[in-house]
């Protein structure tokens, strides 16, 4: 197993960032008609075509990437605390990371963000807890087997 807390914060990630596009696609075939975690991967690479393969494969990509910049930011926050209320941790990062996103949009007026419906917004608070229990709980897994095999 991978000893490496910047290797094990990336795979946590990735790990949210599959679960977080998952819901989405289920929510897609529930009737969710708004933006998708695939949208907010095309507004960090400022892609401007919207339709596409190329387009919704990169905007993937940049969600992807973006997750696993926060998994690599929550194995680092993780380490400096006990090993104890990993999940709890985990939904509260989550949260938080939610909160900030969104006042982030709200602050530098991205108009794919602003004016979301509250249905918008639970969509996009469901997914941010999603990602941090499923990130906490693969930390603490691959934090674990890391122990075991340093036993």
């Amino acid at each position: 197993m991978i000893k490496d807390r910047l290797i094990n914060g990336a795979i946590a990630g990735a790990a949210g960032a599959v679960i977080q596009n998952l819901y989405a696609a289920a929510a897609g075939l529930f009737g969710y008609t708004g933006p998708s975690y695939i949208t907010y991967g095309k507004i960090v690479l400022a892609i401007e075509d919207n339709s596409g393969l190329l387009s919704n494969s990169m905007g993937l990509l940049g969600h992807f990437v973006w997750d696993m910049i926060l998994g690599i930011i929550f194995a680092y926050i993780i380490s400096s605390t006990t090993s104890r209320y990993y999940i709890w941790k985990g939904l509260l990062y989550g949260a938080v990371v939610w909160y900030f996103i969104k006042a982030g949009a709200t602050m530098f007026k991205i108009p794919e963000i602003l004016g979301l419906n509250p249905v918008n917004v639970v969509f996009f608070f469901i997914g941010a807890l999603l990602y941090g229990l499923v990130v906490s709980y693969s930390l603490r897994v691959l934090d674990t087997r890391t122990a075991e095999m340093r036993k």
